[in-house]
């Protein structure tokens, strides 16, 4: 995700922030805190059963108990409200700005998302793999061949991951392991209190050019509640923390409608979901720039 050449690009996670706001209790710290290559474990060939049951309960919860529902999250659209923080230039300080995010997406190759931000340049990018488009008030931004590979596992961690159906997608071969019951912060009708969780790793046999997950979901009430990944990008590590929040039913799904992305230690954007959308199909052409 490159701040320099698309703005955000969608949202993140790391190690140390409360799921919620504020002062944290740190989840268990997966994501090394060094600029060396991003190195991860290797994958296990098969899941962990304990942790297998995890994501039943969690698909148990998100679907209402209708799995057939899950399917549903494959073609999506959503449409979020908040701040975005810029950084600093010579023309603008470091500031939060009100912001608007449209993103389009079919599992697993096509995303379109387009941000709007009050008094800034509006930024918008196309994903059709292994093709990559991305244009600045309307005018084409070259990108280095591997933005593409970052960018979809951005969606993945930050968009796909939170509809939970690619924990049980057969082509991407989910592994989940490594489960850890822990204890975490929350915030809930605006007060912090400990909430226990149980927190898992996932990786992907079927789509090997994407990095291990850790995911961390509510022992209550079985809802993903933190995604946090990292990767490399411009020769370092950057580590990525999305948290979801104010979980409610809609079309059947229970889906977030509060959503922060923290980059490297710092937060950088806070959403508020204004729209889901799940049609049947969207057409490809919505996945190619338009001719200027």
């Amino acid at each position: 995700m490159a701040r320099t050449a698309i703005g955000v690009v969608i949202l993140s996670m790391t190690v140390a922030v409360v799921i919620g706001c504020g002062p944290a209790k740190e989840l268990p710290d997966e994501v090394p805190k060094h600029d060396g290559p991003a190195v991860e474990a290797p994958l296990p060939d098969k899941s962990d059963p304990a942790a297998e049951e995890v994501v039943k309960r969690a698909v148990k919860a998100f679907t209402g108990g209708k799995p057939e529902l899950l399917v549903k999250g494959k073609v999506s659209r959503n449409t979020v409200k908040g701040v975005t923080l810029q950084i600093a230039t010579e023309q603008q300080p470091k500031e939060f700005v009100e912001s608007e995010r449209h993103l389009t997406a079919v599992w697993p190759d096509r995303v379109h998302f387009s941000y709007d931000l009050t008094g800034n340049a509006n930024r918008a990018s196309w994903l059709f793999r292994p093709s990559l488009h991305v244009r600045r008030n309307n005018l084409p931004i070259p990108m280095p061949s591997e933005y593409e590979k970052i960018i979809t596992s951005d969606v993945l961690g930050q968009h796909w991951l939170p509809l939970i159906f690619p924990l049980t997608d057969e082509k991407a071969k989910p592994v989940v392991f490594d489960l850890k019951s822990v204890v975490v912060e929350r915030q809930v009708d605006n007060k912090r209190v400990d909430v226990q969780a149980n927190v898992l790793a996932v990786g992907f046999h079927g789509m090997e050019d994407m990095p291990q997950y850790q995911l961390t979901f509510d022992a209550k009430t079985d809802s993903l509640i933190g995604v946090d990944y990292k990767h490399d990008e411009v020769a370092q590590v950057i580590r990525h923390r999305l948290v979801l929040t104010d979980h409610k039913m809609i079309d059947g799904l229970l889906l977030p409608n509060k959503m922060e992305y923290v980059r490297n230690g710092e937060e950088v954007e806070r959403w508020v979901v204004e729209k889901w959308e799940f049609p049947a199909t969207i057409d490809n052409k919505e996945f190619i720039p338009p001719k200027n």
